[in-house]
């Protein structure tokens, strides 16, 4: 049976062992580098060859060569004796490039020194940048980027004041987890407010409908035509070419319901919008017994993203949903 004195022991030889073999590899990738191995093996990049060469990921081996280049001779020399770990060999290495003395962060921890170096780093100006990257079908994005602190704060407080706004008068077990909410509150600030984009569906021969050159279900489409102007490309389902409501009948929607969203137990007056009961493209009308209010919450997320719809027979006020 493993004993705790056991398992210590065996874990510090390991990291002995690790830390001897990373010093070998940082000299490996040193002297690689001397020779221009990337040029010399047709790589764009000594960390697109360390990639290669390691197979590993493109992030880990560009820190591999920034380390391999910036590592002070002492530190490498503790490290290949096992002194260290590889982890404080790397702090000890951000350390020295900050101007700080290794020989002296001996009686800090690892988080100590990161403290000492973000201090001594001189702030220069932020890489900002914003990916949007679509799948290969376009069924979902990816976003991720960078902002400087300014922007960073505005963002933040934005986002927040949407989030607060959304989910207000929401009752609580309807709510989206927190990391949800922040894409639907991204979402309904770019969206401002009345602008409309403009959405192209296509009824191809095999008779698959395709928003925007993506196969759609028909809630999809229903969606479609809730959030733009449809352009009408072959047969579409009926009603998919004209805007959901014209501007009077919606301001005249919002004041019959009293400017609040009707699902039944939601007080929410965030982004109100107007919604077809039964959606024209399974035969409804644009009268306006068929349109009622709802908030951005329930309109987009839990009618057209999870497919709920209303209850038809339910109280104008109190509108019921039906789970899909």
């Amino acid at each position: 049976m493993e004993t705790l004195d056991r398992i210590q022991s065996e874990l510090a030889e390991i990291e002995a062992l690790t830390a001897q073999l990373a010093a070998r590899r940082l000299t490996l990738l040193a002297s690689a580098d001397a020779l221009q191995a990337a040029f010399l093996d047709g790589a764009r990049t000594m960390g697109e060859w360390v990639a290669r060469t390691l197979d590993c990921e493109v992030d880990t081996a560009r820190r591999l060569v920034r380390t391999a280049r910036a590592i002070p001779g002492p530190v490498l020399d503790r490290l290949a004796a096992g002194e260290i770990t590889v982890y404080r060999a790397g702090a000890y290495t951000e350390a020295a490039l900050v101007g700080l003395d290794p020989d002296r962060l001996d009686g800090l921890e690892l988080a100590g020194v990161r403290h000492l170096c973000r201090r001594r780093r001189r702030p220069g100006p932020v890489d900002r940048y914003l990916v949007v990257q679509p799948q290969l079908d376009e069924a979902a994005y990816r976003v991720h980027g960078r902002l400087d602190a300014v922007q960073g704060a505005v963002v933040t407080a934005a986002r927040q004041a949407e989030m607060d706004r959304l989910s207000d008068g929401v009752p609580a077990p309807d709510r989206p987890a927190r990391s949800e909410l922040r894409v639907d509150a991204l979402t309904s600030i770019c969206e401002g407010g009345e602008r409309r984009v403009v959405v192209t569906v296509h009824h191809n021969a095999e008779g698959t409908v395709e928003v925007d050159g993506v196969a759609a279900s028909p809630g999809v489409l229903d969606h479609a035509g809730c959030v733009g102007t449809v352009e009408r490309v072959g047969d579409v389902p009926r009603g998919a070419g004209r805007p959901t409501t014209t501007r009077r009948q919606r301001r005249r929607i919002l004041h019959r319901d009293q400017h609040r969203c009707t699902v039944d137990g939601c007080s929410s007056r965030a982004r109100l919008e107007v919604h077809h009961i039964v959606h024209r493209a399974r035969g409804g009308d644009d009268g306006d017994d068929n349109l009622t209010t709802l908030c951005w919450f329930h309109h987009h997320v839990v009618v057209h993203r999870r497919g709920f719809r209303v209850d038809p027979s339910s109280p104008p006020g109190r509108r019921r949903l039906r789970p899909p």
